[in-house]
């Protein structure tokens, strides 16, 4: 655990409550603030902002509910990290730890009423501080000039490794943006991406990125390493006939294989304009890329777009893999959803592992690559060349 970490306990019966604080006390080393109201709790997590690393909710509260509580704290942005305490059956806690994840929370898990130090001490190993200067979010830093950043390239690649279960190794990563300011200051996607989005930037942003990233594989090839690496595929990229082309001209130039490349597509990003996702999928397979639907299981037409379009690999949502040890609910659409992708020949990969027992757990179903912090956070190009290193022998 790390000792900046602060949380705030946010249930309406005050035993129940006293629990929570006494255990968080015990777990951490950080501060412990403890409310009755969700709407005072709100009030807390926007006046200390990005000090709250954490919090758990109840779900029956008089004045706001939990999720009510919930959708609100999706509203602020960063939002910490929560866990849904409850004593509501686990199907009723799962329902609402996935309607929290569809709102865009980092949920840790949900636990039934009573906590105990084993359960809660299990969750508690999930909270990451993020080692990076949290700044505002670009939209409140007018300062911030996006077309400057582009032109002095300071979108910066991050990579997350992935571990190969058949043999431990590290070959493949995740390519994550950050921009990079000035006086070290490392921003996450969250705070610079919807001002990207909002003012038409983001297929100049993802070339930016996807050369960066170009560089990046041409240095490790140099080196003797040929890891694969996916980037991310916007919807405005996806629509655009002539982005693939562009693609595979930048791959060409830096002397890199398009073989070694995936892209990942979310799945609910695809229904927007099936035809053209068909056409640019299609275009992206001849010109030698590979192609992965990403958070398979979050949307509602995964089936037949896994039989329509031409993945190469399913890479299954952390909202399956978190808590999977302990929910036979989430075992079986692991079990089964892994056994369907080997049918299909795709390769499975499991991201947000978190824990020991999930990693084991996903292996044991089948999954060819494990992606989460329990490997490692995204790391810069260098530090990933040494991992490569590493792993070599």
């Amino acid at each position: 655990m790390h000792e900046a970490v602060t949380a705030l306990v946010v249930d309406d019966e005050p035993i129940q409550r006293q629990i929570a604080g006494r255990l968080l006390r015990v777990l951490t080393v950080g501060e412990v603030i403890e409310t009755d109201d969700g709407a005072r709790a709100l009030e807390i997590i926007q006046t200390r902002g990005t000090e709250i690393d954490l919090v758990i909710c109840d779900l029956d509260m008089p004045k706001m509910d939990g999720m009510e509580f919930i959708r609100r704290l999706s509203d602020i942005d960063p939002a910490p990290a929560l866990i849904i305490n409850s004593s509501h059956k686990a199907d009723i806690l799962e329902s609402v730890g996935r309607m929290a994840t569809a709102y865009g929370l980092r949920v840790l898990g949900n636990l039934e009423k009573p906590l105990t130090r084993s359960n809660l001490g299990t969750l508690l190993e999930k909270v990451r501080v993020e080692e990076i200067t949290v700044a505002s979010p670009v939209g409140e830093r007018a300062e911030v000039d996006l077309e400057r950043c582009l032109a002095e390239k300071r979108f910066k690649p991050y990579f997350q490794p992935k571990v190969r279960f058949a043999d431990s190794r590290i070959t493949a990563a995740e390519t994550l943006i950050r921009l990079d300011l000035d006086e070290g200051q490392v921003l996450a996607p969250g705070q610079f991406m919807p001002a990207v989005v909002s003012q038409g930037l983001i297929t100049d942003v993802t070339l930016a990125l996807f050369e960066a990233t170009l560089d990046a594989m041409g240095t490790w090839n140099r080196a003797g390493f040929h890891p694969h690496v996916s980037v991310n595929l916007s919807p405005e990229s996806l629509d655009d006939f002539d982005f693939g082309a562009q693609l595979h001209d930048l791959v060409t130039q830096a002397g890199v294989r398009s073989k070694d490349i995936t892209f990942e597509i979310v799945e609910s990003e695809i229904a927007r304009d099936f035809r053209r996702s068909l056409e640019n999928t299609s275009r992206l397979r001849m010109l030698g890329f590979g192609l992965s639907i990403d958070d398979f299981g979050t949307g509602f037409s995964s089936l037949e777009q896994l039989s329509l379009l031409p993945f190469t690999e399913l890479k299954l949502d952390r909202s399956f893999v978190t808590g999977v040890c302990d929910n036979p609910q989430k075992q079986a659409m692991v079990n089964s959803t892994v056994r369907m992708a080997k049918e299909l020949k795709l390769t499975v990969v499991a991201e947000g592992i978190e824990t020991d027992g999930e990693a084991e757990f996903v292996e044991t179903a089948g999954c060819d690559f494990g992606q989460g912090y329990w490997f490692s956070r995204p790391i810069p190009a260098n530090d990933f060349s040494d991992l490569l290193a590493a792993h070599a022998g």
